[in-house]
């Protein structure tokens, strides 16, 4: 009897752990409501399914065949039941080994089933369930060890559901979510691996619910047509990368005042945004700043604290925006400086503390802007561009500028009349690009620019303009290698040949108005010198080297200068007497 006995118990706990054994290495494909019934028959026993399981079929409309399953080894999906109201069935899952995806099921009203999964070892994607309220069922889900998608859930208010969730091993993005009206279920999460994004959720108006998280690697809020501030990330003081734009109702950055460091901040196109005061915690942004196209900034008063840009800075299409108050303690660019396009915008003063600009400085179409003071510190620059600003009348707050590195491009500025305050200016080492400024009348201002630091020279289309015949345009007619465009300037500048006999004199005869003659002039290979008293006559070129010198001791005479071997381009001749000391202008062809 005793054996018969012990012969049972045997047998059945034979079959019990046949009852719990995994299956399924391949994974499984259920398409249709039958395949699901029969679950338990087809495969006795499994309760563990080693491979995948996708659940895709118009005629499913409940899972409850599947009441066996404890565990998927690798990735559930559950896409295209469009019958399918709820996830009854599934009440014993307790752990997906890679990723779980919800989607596309038109009538999922209520996933509760999943009360007792308590890991995923991947992504959680719930996408496009229009008819899913709410997100209870994965309550006891601590953590998701890849990304987190919550999209085009219409129904969906809020993320209760998820109040046990701390930590997200990727990305976590809430995007097209219709009815969200805010992130209450979340509170629990610490740590989010990759960045958070949360866009074009159209009712919701703040972000609190999320005040745990501390640091990112990148934060894009974009799109919320309802969100009035960023009330939720309080907690946060580092993220590499910020992207704020286009939420239609965003008046306040209100949330980032503990924000002390990023890598990229990018603020663009919030309509009602009037504020950047939350933003004073930072004084460095390691890499890009921009800021543009925000149609109610007036000033950009938050940023007071910053100290350094790492890369480039852009000021741009803020329609509203009258002066850059706020960048008053900014002494540092490290690439480009940009201010564009902002139409109301008449002085940038604030950027008196800037003294370095890595790379250029592009000032564009800023139709008000009647000043460049705010530069005045800062001494090189790849490319200068000053191009349509038509209340500029000098280039005043560019005095310090003496090298630069890719080009000077000065166009379209309809009151501009002086260029005197480039006269540091030495080299440009690109293009030199005069056109289009209507009342300019002289390029004095210029004539210290080395000529071989010209690569092309454009003087074009200035109307007024009559004296070009600077000695850094003289010595680049006179030697230039490069493209020469110049036309349709005033007399005197209307084409090279009229500058080259500018810069000449247009003297071919001796003259002895000032004691001396010289000539011919233009000159080449020799010219002579007459004077009727004992002098010293001394050849300099335009950087002020004495390149020839000669003492004469008659009273009258003509004497020949061999320039054979001289540089082409415009030199000095200087007679010294023992009574006075006279100059002459020569060029050498």
């Amino acid at each position: 009897m005793k054996k018969a006995l012990l012969f049972v118990c045997l047998i059945f706990g034979l079959f019990a752990h046949a009852q719990s054994q995994s299956c399924l290495p391949d994974g499984l494909f259920i398409s249709n409501q039958t395949d699901i019934d029969n679950f338990h028959s087809n495969y006795p026993g499994c309760t563990e399914i080693e491979g995948s399981l996708l659940i895709m079929g118009n005629s499913i409309h409940n899972l409850n065949g599947l009441s066996v399953l404890t565990r998927v080894g690798s990735k559930i999906e559950v896409v295209n039941c469009e019958l399918l109201q709820t996830f009854s069935g599934l009440e014993h899952l307790i752990d997906v080994g890679e990723s779980l995806k919800i989607s596309d099921n038109s009538h999922l009203a209520d996933i509760s089933a999943l009360s007792g999964l308590l890991s995923i070892g991947s992504n959680l994607e719930i996408n496009n369930n229009l008819k899913l309220q709410s997100l209870n069922g994965l309550n006891h889900l601590a953590s998701i060890g890849g990304k987190l998608d919550i999209r085009n859930s219409d129904s969906l208010i809020d993320l209760s559901g998820l109040n046990g969730l701390t930590d997200v091993g990727g990305d976590f993005r809430i995007f097209f979510n219709a009815s969200l009206k805010s992130l209450e279920g979340i509170e629990s999460i610490e740590r989010i691996e990759g960045a958070l994004i949360i866009g074009y959720n159209n009712s919701l108006k703040n972000l609190v619910g999320i005040e745990s998280i501390n640091s990112l690697s990148l934060l894009s809020i974009n799109g919320n047509d309802s969100l009035i501030n960023l009330n939720g990330l309080n907690g946060l003081v580092e993220v590499k990368e910020i992207y704020i734009f286009a939420n239609k109702a965003l008046s306040s950055l209100s949330g980032l005042n503990h924000l002390a460091a990023a890598d990229v901040v990018y603020i663009m196109s919030n309509d009602q945004l009037i504020d950047l005061g939350a933003l004073l915690g930072l004084e460095t942004i390691s890499n890009t700043l921009n800021i543009y196209s925000n149609s109610k900034l007036e000033e950009l008063t938050g940023l007071n604290n910053l100290i350094s840009v790492g890369n480039s800075i852009a000021i741009e299409g803020n329609q509203s925006l009258q002066n850059l108050a706020g960048l008053n303690n900014l002494s540092e660019v490290i690439g480009r400086l940009s201010i564009q396009n902002n139409p109301v915008l008449t002085e940038i003063s604030s950027l008196g503390s800037l003294s370095s600009v890595g790379g250029s400085i592009n000032v564009y179409n800023n139709p008000m802007l009647r000043s460049l003071d705010g530069l005045q510190q800062v001494a090189s620059a790849d490319t200068l561009t000053i191009w349509a600003c038509p209340q500029l009348t000098s280039l005043q707050g560019l005095e310090h500028i003496n090298a630069l590195n890719g080009g000077l491009y000065v166009s379209q500025n309809d009151l501009l009349t002086s260029l005197t305050a480039l006269t540091n200016l030495s080299e440009v080492d690109g293009d030199l690009y005069i056109s289009s400024n209507s009342s300019l009348v002289s390029l004095s201002g210029l004539e210290n620019i080395l000529a071989d630091s010209i690569v092309n020279l454009t003087i074009v289309n200035n109307a007024l303009l009559s004296e070009c015949e600077v000695r850094s345009v003289c010595n680049y007619l006179a030697n230039s290698n490069g493209t020469t465009n110049i036309s349709n300037n005033y007399v005197g500048c209307s084409s090279p040949f009229a500058i080259e006999n500018a810069c000449s004199s247009g003297v071919d005869e001796p003259s002895t108005e000032l004691g001396f003659g010289a000539y011919p002039n233009p000159a080449e290979g020799t010219f002579y010198i007459k004077t009727n008293e004992s002098t010293t006559i001394e050849l300099i070129d335009l950087q002020g080297k004495v390149v020839y010198v000669h003492k004469t001791e008659n009273q009258n005479g003509l004497f020949t200068i061999d320039i054979s071997g001289y540089k082409k381009g415009l030199y000095v001749v200087r007679l010294t007497s023992e009574n006075n000391s006279k100059i002459k202008k020569i060029f050498v062809r």
